[in-house]
């Protein structure tokens, strides 16, 4: 049994709340699987939340700050497009997961180098 880096682990859970962010998007464009948009959004919604505890304010000092900003905004917004069973803002959220997972699988490439 091997183990994940914590930076390996980082990018799972990006990787996983993208998948779960896509499916949601998916599910709520033909309107036939509210489970699932509701699956997918909590799970994602838990992901957040390791994401956030994650964070080393006292290294990551106005870093850390902005991230947990982001993802208490994607948190909130997956919390309404649960409620509402819409992809409002759900989009804007899958960009800003995206863009992070990017960074951050760019920054483990850089320091593995």
């Amino acid at each position: 049994m091997t183990t994940a880096s914590p930076a390996r682990l980082i990018t799972m859970l990006y990787d996983r709340l993208l998948l779960g962010l896509d499916r949601s998007l998916a599910a709520l464009d033909t309107g036939k699987d509210p489970s699932t948009v509701h699956a997918e959004l909590v799970r994602g919604q838990l992901i957040l939340d390791e994401l956030r505890f994650s964070l080393d304010h006292e290294a990551g000092g106005e870093i850390a700050a902005n991230l947990r900003d982001l993802y208490d905004y994607c948190y909130e917004t997956m919390v309404k497009a649960n409620v509402e069973k819409s992809g409002d803002g759900l989009v804007t959220v899958r960009q800003i997961i995206g863009e992070l997972r990017d960074a951050w699988y760019q920054g483990v490439e850089q320091a593995q180098a």
